[in-house]
């Protein structure tokens, strides 16, 4: 019966040593697949509207789900005939909820890179590489949020839209 006991006690030590190399080596990364990274969440819109090829899109992500609109099929066969797979998004649904999550890396305190999944149609699709970027621009004195995507070897970035905290929607006339 003694074997048995220390056998156990055994497994039980090398688990409890072997547990915090594992935690530190995975520090930073978030392995949580049912929601998206605070910082993606918000609507997010092509950024260089001046984009030779005209394809413009938007995302709007919440805690767990992504709508994707634009990116439309018909600019992919007037803008890009021969590299179809450069159209952002091409394989997702349009204009509608889509479940989703991502895995990331926090490389400092204003970039993050990793993978976004999203759910469509029951299928869950091959992560998407992500680079997320924010910084002050003091030429317009306000944070700026990029996210860039690689779809076969063409860039799609896009900025974050921020709602206009300055909104009144107070009536100003008044009856005296």
């Amino acid at each position: 019966m003694e074997k048995p006991i220390k056998c156990l006690t055994f497994k039980l030590l090398t688990a409890v040593l072997v547990l915090p190399l594992f935690l530190a080596a995975c520090d930073g990364v978030s392995t949580s697949t049912d929601s998206f990274t605070y910082q993606l969440q918000g609507t997010w819109e092509t950024n260089d509207s001046g984009d030779k090829l005209g394809i413009q899109g938007k995302l709007e992500i919440s805690f767990n789900i992504i709508t994707i609109s634009g990116y439309d099929e018909y600019q992919i066969f007037y803008n890009i005939p021969n590299t179809p797979n450069q159209l952002p998004f091409r394989d997702f649904d349009k204009g509608v909820p889509l479940k989703g999550y991502s895995e990331d890396t926090k490389e400092s305190s204003d970039v993050i890179t990793g993978h976004i999944y999203i759910e469509d149609m029951g299928l869950l699709h091959p992560g998407i590489p992500f680079r997320y970027h924010s910084s002050y621009d003091s030429s317009i004195g306000e944070r700026v949020e990029l996210l860039r995507f690689n779809f076969d070897g063409r860039n799609e970035t896009l900025r974050k839209v921020v709602e206009n905290k300055n909104l009144n929607t107070e009536d100003k006339d008044t009856e005296l």
